[in-house]
């Protein structure tokens, strides 16, 4: 980098369950990549996932992640000598990755496979007009009439709703108003943002675009990158959806300023 300053290092999350190597050992192949551009990388498992023990201390899964992330940048540091990093997940884990950036300000670079999604009008119509062409008129009809005026397809729409609206580990999506509040707090730090939705996510994101849609009314459209990949499943099965996803990510850290502030 410009002057010589060593780049940020980068934090490669768990997804969900999945251990360091992560899903199809895509955080593997991702660190070699790095290695190869000069970026050091740790595979990070958080408390009581992959070989990681379960924390002694008593908090909330969330909160010990953001503990967790900053003693690995702090491992990092104590081996590298480089005090700022970039942190990428999947799924949860670009949500702790998001809410780590948001405290700890060693971090200058974020991306996020598959974060909060915020369907807008087009999202439901896409949705339908999908649902339509795969299950026919009358079939989708009888499935709404169940969703909506029965007790039990209204208590299975419900559960769905919950499920949609977190991560799975206790994580509650926020509000557009406090989610765009927190994506602008990090661009006024002048943090590298890095957004990317994969295919997978029918009902909640499923064009491009989407993103500024949603949170033009807060005067983000077109100040964060994002990507919409129809082709890429969300745990980024295929070796060509591997590859596309490194070419993304390796742009992003060309953006990640250095210690001296450059990027």
């Amino acid at each position: 980098s410009a002057g010589g300053a060593a780049p940020p290092a980068v934090v490669l999350l768990n997804a969900g369950a999945t251990a360091r190597t992560g899903p199809h050992r895509l955080n593997v192949k991702l660190a070699r990549r790095f290695a190869a551009r000069g970026v050091s990388t740790l595979r990070c498992d958080l408390s009581g996932q992959g070989d990681s023990r379960p924390a002694e201390r008593s908090m909330d899964f969330d909160r010990q992640s953001v503990v967790d992330l900053r003693q690995a940048l702090d491992a990092i540091e104590s081996r590298t000598g480089i005090d700022r990093g970039g942190i990428f997940g999947i799924c949860s884990g670009a949500v702790l990755g998001y809410a780590a950036a948001l405290e700890e300000p060693r971090i200058v670079g974020c991306a996020m496979l598959d974060p909060y999604m915020y369907p807008t009008l087009r999202t439901h119509l896409n949705r339908l007009a999908a649902v339509l062409a795969h299950t026919g008129v009358l079939a989708t009809a009888r499935g709404w009439i169940h969703r909506r005026l029965t007790p039990r397809g209204r208590e299975a729409a419900r559960a769905k709703a919950a499920a949609r609206g977190g991560s799975g580990l206790g994580l509650t999506r926020p509000t557009p108003e406090a989610f765009a509040a927190g994506l602008n707090t990090l661009l006024d730090r002048r943090v590298s943002l890095l957004m990317i939705y994969s295919g997978s996510e029918l009902y909640s994101y499923n064009y491009a675009g989407q993103f500024d849609d949603g949170f033009r009314r807060f005067g983000l459209a077109g100040r964060i990158s994002v990507e919409y990949l129809p082709d890429v499943a969300h745990t980024v099965t295929t070796l060509d959806a591997q590859r596309l996803l490194g070419d993304l990510l390796l742009e992003w850290t060309r953006g990640i300023p250095d210690a001296s502030g450059r990027r």
